[in-house]
C-alpha cells in the first residue's frame, strides 16, 4: 500500500510539472494537497487494508494503474491527448479580452430572416466551422490588417453556399448573407442584450 501511494504521489507530480503549467494555479496545487491527504487517510483504514492484501498481485497492479491515469489526466492541463488526458483544463485563467464569433444572418427573397445554422443548409454546423477563419480574415481586410486568406474567399463560399440551396429550394431562396462580428462582454455579462454585434459585410446570392 505504502508503495502505491508513492506511485501515486509521484505521478501527480510529473503531471503538475507537465510543461510547467501547472504550477500557475494555486487551486490545483491545493488540489494536489487533498487528494494526497485522503490517499493517507484511506491507507491508515485497517479494512480497506485487509482487502487490498487479499486482492491478486495482478489486480493490484490494474487498479493502481487506473487510478494512477485519472490522477495524472487530473492534472496535464492542455493535453492534446484522449480521455483521461482531455484538453480541457478544470483550472483556467480569464481572458484579457473578449473574443469574437461569427453570425451569418440569412435574408430570404420573401423578406424573411433566419440564421444560417437554421436554414435549412446541409451541414450548417461543419460549414460554420470551416467559415470562421475566413470570416476572420475578412473582418481583418476590413480594418486594414494583414490576412492569410484570398481576398474575397469568404464572399465566394457564402454565394456557393446560396446557389446550391437555391437550386434546392427555389421556394425559400436566400438573396443575401450577412456576416456579424458578435463580441460577448466577460466582465460585464448580461445576457443576449449586451453582446454587441457589428457586420462585416453583406454577401448578395448573386
Amino acid at each position: 500500500m505504502r508503495g502505491i501511494l508513492l506511485y501515486w504521489t509521484a505521478i501527480a507530480a510529473i503531471g503538475l510539472a507537465v510543461r510547467g503549467q501547472g504550477w500557475r494555479h494555486p487551486w490545483m496545487i491545493a488540489e494536489f494537497a487533498i487528494y494526497l491527504l485522503l490517499l493517507l487517510a484511506l491507507a491508515r483504514q485497517p479494512a480497506l487494508r485487509r482487502r487490498w492484501q487479499r486482492l491478486q498481485r495482478r489486480q493490484q497492479v490494474i487498479a493502481g494503474a487506473c487510478f494512477a491515469l485519472l490522477l495524472l489526466g487530473q492534472f496535464m492541463p492542455d493535453s492534446r491527448w484522449l480521455y483521461p488526458f482531455v484538453r480541457w483544463s478544470m483550472f483556467a485563467e480569464r481572458q484579457p479580452s473578449e473574443s469574437p464569433y461569427y453570425e451569418y444572418v440569412v435574408h430570404r427573397a420573401d423578406g424573411t430572416t433566419t440564421t444560417l445554422l437554421a436554414s435549412g443548409v446541409p451541414d450548417a454546423a461543419a460549414l460554420l466551422e470551416r467559415l470562421h477563419p475566413l470570416a476572420l480574415d475578412a473582418d481583418a481586410a476590413t480594418r486594414g490588417l494583414p490576412t492569410r486568406a484570398p481576398e474575397g474567399l469568404l464572399a465566394d463560399v457564402l454565394r456557393a453556399v446560396a446557389a446550391r440551396h437555391n437550386r434546392a429550394h427555389p421556394g425559400a431562396a436566400i438573396d443575401a448573407i450577412d456576416v456579424v462580428r458578435c463580441t460577448v462582454p466577460l466582465h460585464d455579462f448580461r445576457g443576449d442584450a449586451s453582446i454587441d454585434r457589428a457586420l462585416v459585410r453583406r454577401v448578395a446570392s448573386r
